[in-house]
């Protein structure tokens, strides 16, 4: 009994292992909250560094737009052949680098833009080889992108209509197989109206599409037309002198193509009003033919059913005013060959006289009455239609400059 009592009272050199275990233990819970540490903090590095190139991959879809934007004068073939219109560029401690392709625009050519669309790839990298990918589509917004707009009111009356076409699908007439709620023929509905005042219809004129009046200003409409469309007001008040006017009538008048305007008329007349004026005058049923290129005039005027007729992408300047009357033409073909750039304060198209184009006249009263016609697209100060005048929008304007501005019409992370 006495020496196994001694065995069980002899507790020496027991606190050494109770403390190594105890230490173990430590280690152990101290290891592992390293182990837990170490790992949040690389989750967090990864996070933040993912988020960093995710923000590095957004800079490049706005920068793109921009790129595209100021190199949208010829569209945007010339990016679709670059393709890679941003390369490696430095942001912070990240780089992105921007692609672009062509979206399915139905032409067929990978290589060529007919839509004003382009889908835009950016790839944000950051440290830790963190990287983000971003798909947008891009869209231009054309400067003609309504069947009118005019900056202080737009007005119609006497059963003139709006409606749409595309002429690189073929003319207004063989589209023109609809029928709108009110009984008009139509061809599509994208007949769009805007201002920045009112829009007023009465005596059954029709928007076949959406009358957008400016901030808290309406659309009304009596006599049994009306709007197929939105009605709502913008939220913006758009600009109304988006190009330098000034700038581009002081370029024209000194670099154009008047050389190669003929010296007579098909009936034997000088084209201007006098002898080495500017003054483009026709009368009596008379017609010269405009071949592509750029022309300069201090004013324009038609009458009497004369014509002009055009072959290729004609640009008229106008400096003074621009008067079709009596059933005169300017351009009875495709709208997206003509653009007229009216700097006076007058516009008029009468007597079923009929245009097929893009007229710019920021700060003219635009006025088409007694039966004319606009296949094309105008931006006045006001805009005024009476007896049964029509705009037909070439929805093809939409896709072809000047542009305003890039916008970006969806987006989304790519995974």
């Amino acid at each position: 009994m006495p020496a196994i009592r001694m065995i069980y009272n002899n507790e020496k050199g027991m606190v050494l292992p109770l403390g190594l275990m105890f230490l173990a233990i430590i280690a152990i819970l101290g290891t592992t909250a390293v182990i837990v540490t170490t790992t949040d903090l690389k989750i967090g590095s990864n996070y933040k560094t993912s988020v960093q190139a995710f923000y590095v991959a957004e800079a490049g879809i706005e920068r793109a737009k921009l790129v595209l934007f100021q190199g949208s004068d010829n569209g945007l073939d010339d990016e679709l052949a670059t393709k890679t219109i941003l390369d490696n560029v430095s942001l912070g401690n990240g780089s992105y680098t921007v692609q672009v392709d062509d979206n399915n625009d139905g032409d067929g050519d990978p290589s060529v833009d007919s839509d004003g669309k382009v889908i835009v790839t950016s790839t944000g990298t950051a440290p830790n080889n963190a990287q983000s990918v971003i798909e947008a589509t891009v869209e231009l917004e054309s400067l003609f992108s309504k069947a009118a707009f005019g900056c202080d009111e737009v007005q119609m009356s006497g059963g003139g209509i709006t409606d749409s076409f595309d002429s690189s699908l073929g003319s207004y007439a063989s589209q023109a197989v609809n029928t709108d709620t009110w009984g008009n023929t139509i061809a599509l509905s994208n007949g769009d109206v805007g201002s920045n005042g009112d829009i007023k219809l009465t005596g059954g004129s029709a928007v076949n599409g959406d009358a957008t009046p400016g901030p808290g200003c309406s659309v009304s409409s009596s006599g049994g037309g009306g709007v197929t469309g939105s009605t709502a007001p913008n939220s913006k008040v758009e600009d109304c002198t988006p190009l330098d006017l000034t700038s581009m009538m002081s370029t024209a008048s000194s670099t154009n193509d008047n050389g190669t305007i003929p010296a007579l008329t098909d009936k034997g007349k000088d084209p201007f009003k006098t002898p080495g004026s500017l003054d483009l005058h026709l009368s009596g049923g008379d017609n010269i033919e405009l071949s592509a290129g750029t022309y300069y005039f201090t004013d324009v005027s038609l009458g009497g059913g004369s014509t002009i007729t055009t072959s290729g992408k004609v640009t008229i300047y106008v400096e003074g005013n621009y008067d079709i009357s009596g059933g005169g033409v300017i351009n009875s073909g495709n709208a997206t060959n003509l653009a007229v750039y009216v700097s006076g304060t007058q516009a008029k198209l009468t007597g079923g006289s009929g245009t097929a184009g893009a007229i710019y006249a920021p700060n003219a009263d635009v006025l088409i009455s007694g039966g004319g016609e606009i296949n094309g697209s105008v931006f006045g100060k006001t805009v005024k239609n009476s007896g049964g005048s029509d705009f037909h929008y070439d929805e093809a304007l939409g896709k072809k400059g000047p542009y305003l501005s890039a916008k970006i019409a969806n987006w989304h992370e790519v995974f």
